[in-house]
């Protein structure tokens, strides 16, 4: 499993700044990032500060890991929303990154096809910041190339 650690740049739309350096030498990670459109993108929900999966989510790995033989890449993209520090929030989106990946490759998706990947304080409302909780913002991402 490869880890791809960047920290992406939010000024009204995604800013793409950081992202080069962090995608020298991973055509994987850029892929991931790039592929218009991917084949399927699912997304997996958390709650604040938590890494924590339900066992209908599991469920969902597990037809989703299914889904995923055949494929080329399967990205698992970590994010945060904007609540507490950035460094914590970039390490929590690693951790639910390390989660979804760690229940795909239990559950039958090949090491080398698995590209994770954290973006922390990613998205949400650039105008509202701290004041608002972003749920849509405490996700994984998990796309399927071919």
């Amino acid at each position: 499993m490869r880890i791809a650690k960047r920290v992406f740049f939010i000024a009204g739309t995604v800013g793409l700044m950081a992202a080069g350096a962090a995608w020298a030498g991973n055509s994987q990670a850029y892929r991931c990032e790039m592929a218009e459109p991917p084949e399927e993108t699912h997304i997996i929900y958390f709650g604040t500060g938590s890494t924590k999966i339900t066992e209908r989510e599991r469920a969902d790995l597990i037809w989703l890991a299914d889904r995923a033989k055949g494929m080329v890449d399967v990205c698992v993209i970590g994010q945060a929303d904007k609540q507490g520090a950035e460094s914590f929030n970039l390490k929590l989106a690693e951790r639910r990154a390390a989660t979804v990946a760690g229940l795909l490759k239990a559950y039958g998706v090949a090491d080398e096809h698995l590209v994770v990947q954290a973006r922390g304080e990613a998205f949400g409302d650039e105008w509202l910041k701290d004041f608002v909780k972003q749920p849509a913002d405490r996700r994984v991402e998990v796309r399927l190339l071919r």
